[in-house]
This record gives structure tokens, C-alpha cells and sequence, in this order.
């Protein structure tokens, strides 16, 4: 028993849940739309967790709702991300999370920018993806301490 307590106890310390940092520009509702900004940081694991990087406010703040036309992925120059990471970008709706991003955002490369292209094409084909609750970002094997910023160009319906 006492094997088993301490093999534990050891493995413990291993377990950790990714999280990261995010800032989000602006900090409140933005009653005209224009840019959301989402910068964010890896953490030891290489990710940035959705319940880290997410909008403090409600597309639907007011009974309005939001519509993305664009998005993209710009590496930081000083701690750019390793190559082929991953953005996924959610949004979160009463009825569940739906990733809007696909696959337009995987294996972005570790300098430029990308992704926008991705989302226009979605909004081409089939109107731009209407948002009524959060946004959030998800950065997944970006490499320890990395940095990119996201930026999705919103528009809020009158």
C-alpha cells in the first residue's frame, strides 16, 4: 500500500492541465464590430486552452448577433511558434461548441501571416459564420513559451 501511495504521489506532480495565456482586445462588447485580437502564449505543454482564450462578452450582448468575415494567424517575431502548429477557433453556442475554423488553420507556418483565406472561402460558399455567444481560441502544439496573435475582423449586426 505504502508502494502504491508513493507511486502516486510521484506521478502526481507530472499531471497538469495546458492552459497558456490570452489577451483579448477589446475587453468589452464591441457594439460596432471590427477586430477581435486574441494573443496568445504557450505554456510548458505547447497549448493555449479554449477556457483561457475566450471573449468575456456575448455576441449576442443587446439582441445582436455577430458574423466573422475574417481571420488570421500572425507568429510573434520574438517567440514565434514552432513550425505546423495548430489554430482552432470555436464558437461557443447554447447548443454546443462549434469549431468554425476547420482545417484552415492547421500546420500554420512559424512566420507570415495565414488563415484568413480559410474563413473567406467559408463565407463565400456558405454566408459568414454567425456568432451569438463567446469566441475562443485554441492554440495547440505551438512549442513552450510561444507566441501568436489572432485576429478575427467581426461585424455586429445593427
Amino acid at each position: 500500500m505504502k508502494k502504491l501511495l508513493i507511486s502516486i504521489l510521484l506521478f502526481l506532480p507530472s499531471l497538469s492541465l495546458a492552459a497558456g495565456s490570452c489577451v483579448v482586445t477589446p475587453g468589452e462588447y464591441p457594439a460596432t464590430g471590427g477586430p477581435v485580437q486574441f494573443v496568445l502564449t504557450s505554456d510548458a505543454s505547447g497549448d493555449v486552452s479554449a477556457d483561457t482564450c475566450v471573449t468575456a462578452w456575448r455576441f449576442d450582448a443587446y439582441g445582436r448577433r455577430g458574423r466573422i468575415l475574417s481571420c488570421s494567424a500572425i507568429p510573434s517575431t520574438t517567440a514565434a511558434p514552432t513550425p505546423l502548429y495548430d489554430i482552432t477557433i470555436i464558437k461557443t453556442e447554447t447548443y454546443g461548441d462549434i469549431d468554425i475554423s476547420g482545417a484552415g488553420m492547421s500546420d500554420l507556418p512559424a512566420t507570415g501571416s495565414d488563415g484568413a483565406a480559410y474563413l473567406l472561402q467559408i463565407g463565400s460558399a456558405f454566408g459568414q459564420p454567425d456568432i451569438r455567444g463567446k469566441l475562443a481560441v485554441i492554440g495547440d502544439n505551438m512549442g513552450n513559451a510561444k507566441s501568436t496573435t489572432i485576429i478575427c475582423e467581426v461585424e455586429i449586426e445593427p
